[in-house]
């Protein structure tokens, strides 16, 4: 029977054991932190494989029985409460079987936590929590030890791996908040965190600024690309197994194209196979739908990231497009694009690049994303 848990390529999804390729060295890394304890923040910019790479780092350690892993996606957390309640729920959900040893501590613990459990009843605890804090006096010390009183009673390390967490600077009070985690979670002895999130520059301002709280809280890890020669390989071999054929060639382009942005890479190589022929070569007008298909399918995602701008945000946006990555200050570049002044123009940097949407490099701007910047460029010029 066909394994249904087999995919081509993984659009959309964290990638599977059998699609996750490169990243050995940033494997070996991150095992190596959770092993010896190091807490760790990963930063890229988002679709990078952040989400994956944790995820078979968790795998790879599954069997290793001195850790515990804790994996949370805080993007629907909105405030300080509504974290802490996702936080104590995810680490009584997945925290293993040695959670049951430790109930009765843990409710003794926390008197401001109404905490509820339901056993199962075909032999096998079942338990199911919920939890609620009275928020005008949250014992936030309290509630932020439970890992590492859980991590003492279970005897293993536990890792929290907290996806989003770009999120904490979202919330009301946020260099408050962060104190607090800080605070405590630097003096834990059994419980260490990886931290990651999908908007980079905010990620970067919160643990790379010597103002934050966040600053030097732990291994700090940029990942880089996936190499393009890596990604040929893998196309090709998924293409053979899918009862297609590419050309190493072509398998490049989709790689150029996409400038080895993993989740990019991914989509475009699939939409390629998708309009290939049956039990045939992929060609040139099976590439050129790809990408349309491409750009037509991010499209929703691009709208939503350049509604809320302005006339002269996207003004210059064009005239990076247009090549201006360097002398955009210029009065006659700020003419023609209709820029404002050079005070305007500091401003529309800083906001485009605390948004994502455009990076500087020495000075030199460029959008970053480049199936956006394709979309951008066919609607502005």
């Amino acid at each position: 029977m066909k394994d249904i848990t087999t995919t081509l390529f993984d659009i959309g999804i964290s990638s599977n054991m059998s699609n996750f390729i490169g990243r050995e060295e940033e494997t070996y890394h991150l095992e190596s932190n959770f092993i010896n304890g190091i807490n760790t923040v990963l930063i890229s910019p988002r679709r990078w494989g952040k989400t994956s790479l944790v995820n078979h780092v968790r795998e790879a350690l599954s069997d290793n029985e001195s850790l515990s892993f804790v994996y949370l996606d805080i993007f629907a957390c909105k405030n300080e409460y509504d974290f802490y309640k996702a936080l104590t729920s995810a680490i009584f959900k997945q925290a293993g079987s040695g959670i049951g040893k430790v109930w009765n501590d843990v409710q003794d613990f926390f008197s401001r936590i109404t905490p509820s459990l339901s056993v199962g009843t075909q032999g096998t605890p079942e338990y199911k929590l919920s939890f609620d804090f009275h928020q005008k006096n949250m014992d936030y010390e309290s509630i932020l030890s439970i890992p590492e009183k859980v991590a003492q009673k279970t005897g293993r390390r536990m890792i929290i791996c907290l996806d989003e967490f770009q999120q904490v600077g979202e919330f009301p009070d946020s260099e408050i908040v962060q104190r607090k985690l800080r605070g405590v979670w630097q003096l834990q002895k059994y419980t260490r965190y990886c931290l990651f999130g999908s908007r980079r520059h905010m990620m970067m301002n919160m643990f790379q600024d010597v103002s934050m709280p966040f600053f030097q809280f732990g291994d700090v890890i940029h990942l880089e690309r996936i190499p393009s020669q890596t990604w040929v390989k893998f196309i090709c071999d998924r293409f053979s197994f899918g009862g297609k054929h590419i050309d190493a060639s072509l398998a490049e382009r989709i790689c150029s194209v996409t400038e080895c942005y993993s989740a990019y890479v991914q989509q475009l190589a699939y939409f390629t196979y998708m309009y290939a022929p049956e039990n045939g070569d992929a060609t040139e007008e099976a590439f050129s739908k790809a990408v349309d298909a491409l750009i037509l399918s991010n499209e929703p995602q691009f709208m939503q990231v350049i509604e809320p701008l302005t006339s002269y945000q996207m003004n210059f946006l064009k005239a990076i497009l247009c090549g201006h990555v360097k002398d955009y200050g210029m009065e006659s570049v700020r003419t023609e694009f209709h820029l404002g002044s050079s005070s305007n123009i500091s401003r529309l940097k800083q906001t485009l690049i605390g948004k994502d949407v455009i990076d500087s490099n020495m000075r030199e701007l460029s959008i970053p994303n480049p199936v956006f910047r394709m979309w951008l460029s066919r609607r502005l010029l």
